[in-house]
């Protein structure tokens, strides 16, 4: 199954959303915490000038098919916004999984400057 961008953008930007409101419990719980705490993404993102802002654009995406039988899934960081710079070196590295629902099943694999 290809990547369908629309569901991409949407599951990024629910992340996003969160991050901006600084919802981190709530975002452990969509990611069940696999890679990161809810304490560990505050420490990421407060490590950083600025506030995250809600948005991003297409160009801010890199994303990477992971070739498994197991499951559809892709490797995707995202530049995230910050009030201060506008596009910053901060992103956000996510792990897409499909699972048929209206997003794609979230792993947060890190938040950190590239």
């Amino acid at each position: 199954m290809p990547l369908d961008r629309e569901k991409l953008h949407r599951t990024i930007q629910f992340v996003i959303d969160l991050l901006a409101n600084q919802d981190y419990a709530e975002l452990e719980k969509v990611t069940d915490s696999i890679r990161m705490r809810a304490e560990e993404m505050g420490e990421a993102v407060g490590a950083y000038p600025g506030e995250i802002v809600a948005k991003f654009r297409p160009d801010d995406i890199d994303v990477v098919r992971i070739d498994t039988p197991i499951e559809e899934c892709w490797s995707v960081n995202v530049r995230l916004h910050t009030d201060r710079e506008g596009p910053s070196d901060l992103t956000a590295s996510l792990t897409l999984i499909e699972d048929g629902s209206r997003n794609y099943r979230v792993e947060l694999d890190g938040i950190h400057v590239l």
